[in-house]
């Protein structure tokens, strides 16, 4: 396993801040106000692995064709919903971004 440097380290904060910022800002376009998404890069660089994740707690207002039926079913509590997302870093690509 390559060991990283302090550069590196960094590099590999801002590239988790940067693709959470990115995902709370689609969330945010698809009207998800409280969305929680979070990037885990652990073996950040070419060939490694990257992890998207979101939950969001669905609620009735959410789902406004089907509110009165969920009112009485969740009363007040909501759905948490999950998804996580694992790709590849191309193993070819640089380390510069």
């Amino acid at each position: 396993m390559p060991r990283f440097d302090s550069h590196d380290q960094r590099a590999r904060r801002e590239a988790e801040a940067d693709g959470a910022a990115q995902g709370g800002r689609v969330a945010l376009g698809y009207g998800l106000r409280d969305a929680e998404i979070s990037v885990s890069t652990e073996d950040f660089g070419p060939g490694g692995w990257v992890t998207a994740s979101g939950t969001y707690t669905v609620t009735e207002v959410d789902l406004p064709f089907i509110r009165d039926i969920l009112r009485g079913v969740l009363q007040g509590r909501g759905i948490e919903i999950h998804a996580q997302h694992l790709e590849r870093i191309d193993p070819y690509r640089s380390y510069s971004p």
